[in-house]
C-alpha cells in the first residue's frame, strides 16, 4: 500500500474509534446528555451533544434538540437538532399562494419559505399561523430544505420534547 493509503486508513480508524467512544460515552451518561445527528445539511456539523436544561427560558437562537411527531421522513425517535426561531407570544404568518411554497414571517421579519414539495416530490402543507401559546417553540434552521415547525407535519414544538441545549461535535 501506499504511504497515503495508510496514512488516511489509520486517520479513517481513528476517526470511527473516537466517534464510538462518543456515542458509548453517551450511552452511559442517557438521560443526561445525548448524542444528536445531524442527518441533513440544515446546520453545519453532522454530530450534536445535547443535554436537558431549562425549558422555561428557551430564546430565539438557542440550538436545540426535539423529537418530532411521527412523520413519513424520518423513523421514529430521531431527535432533530434545530434552532429557535419564535417563543411564546411571538406572531407567525404565511404570506402568498402555496401551490409554489409561501413566505413565511416572525413577527414581520422574513425567515425563508415553506415549500409546496419535499425534495422527494411529496406534497408538503404549511403550519397555521397565529400566536405562539405559552409552552410552544418555533424550531427551523435557515436551510430552504430544513424540514422543521413550518410545516404541519412537525408543526410547533412542546416544551416538553425540547431537550434544551445542544454543541456541535462534529
Amino acid at each position: 500500500m501506499k504511504p497515503f493509503t495508510i496514512r488516511y486508513l489509520r486517520l479513517l480508524l481513528l476517526t470511527a474509534s473516537l466517534a464510538g467512544l462518543v456515542w458509548w460515552v453517551a450511552g452511559l451518561l442517557s438521560p443526561y446528555i445525548r448524542i444528536g445527528v445531524n442527518a441533513s445539511d440544515s446546520l453545519p456539523g453532522w454530530v450534536y451533544v445535547v443535554w436537558p436544561g431549562d425549558k422555561a427560558n428557551l430564546r430565539v437562537g438557542d440550538t436545540i434538540g426535539f423529537y418530532p411527531p411521527v412523520n413519513p421522513y424520518y423513523p421514529n425517535a430521531f431527535l432533530f437538532i434545530k434552532q429557535v426561531a419564535g417563543v411564546a407570544g411571538d406572531r407567525v404568518e404565511f404570506g402568498g399562494e402555496f401551490s409554489q411554497g409561501a413566505d413565511f414571517y416572525i413577527n414581520g421579519r422574513r425567515l425563508g419559505i415553506a415549500k409546496a414539495f419535499s425534495r422527494g416530490g411529496k406534497t408538503l402543507q404549511h403550519s397555521a399561523g397565529g400566536v405562539i401559546p405559552p409552552g410552544y417553540v418555533f424550531a427551523w434552521t435557515p436551510h430552504s430544505d430544513s424540514f422543521d415547525s413550518r410545516y404541519t407535519v412537525v408543526g410547533l414544538i412542546p416544551a416538553t420534547q425540547v431537550v434544551v441545549g445542544a454543541q456541535r461535535l462534529f
